[in-house]
């Protein structure tokens, strides 16, 4: 009789941590201001939109994303535009134009940092209005220090590993 107890005991503590293991691999923490004010997220597979928190896969061309899972906020994406004038980002409709933020031309260490620029010219100085092309993001921090879309240029779709839902 205490052989099924035992049994049954350890069938429910089996159960309950596959289930809260399949639980966490949906809960997502981040460690960094880039999310603020949001730390926790729940993982989703729904369609990425513009305003969207998500997961996406740094750029294999960048040292310093490359192997690495990144948190970003989706600023502009297909139909709208992006708008460069200088160090500023501006996501446009065909009536306006809202300020995204403003690229750096060094870190705060020093580094010397080269703007995305999808214009012809001066990656400081260029200005132009470009259509963001369908199955492309271009994404952001809150942070005026963040490294995104401001150097690594739009992501595409397939770079987009999980849509985030902010919890707290």
């Amino acid at each position: 009789m205490v052989w099924k107890k035992v049994f049954i005991l350890a069938v429910f503590l089996c159960v309950s941590l596959w289930t809260a293991k399949r639980l966490l691999s949906y809960v997502v923490f981040v460690n960094d201001e880039s999310t603020e004010p949001f730390k926790w997220f729940l993982k989703t597979e729904k369609h990425a939109e513009v305003g969207d928190y998500v997961l996406v896969k740094g750029k294999e061309s960048d040292s310093h994303t490359r192997g690495k899972l990144l948190t970003k906020k989706i600023l502009c994406a297909y139909p709208y535009s992006l708008k460069k004038k200088g160090l500023s980002y501006y996501c446009c409709s065909e009536k306006t134009c809202r300020f995204l933020h403003k690229a750096l031309k060094k870190t705060p260490r020093g580094t010397v940092l080269v703007p995305f620029n999808p214009c012809k010219g001066n990656s400081y100085t260029s200005e132009c209005v470009v259509k963001i092309p369908e199955g492309y993001y271009y994404v952001g921090t809150s942070s005026p220090i963040g490294y995104d879309s401001r150097y690594l240029g739009y992501f595409e779709k397939k770079e987009i590993k999980a849509v985030l839902i902010p919890l707290f």
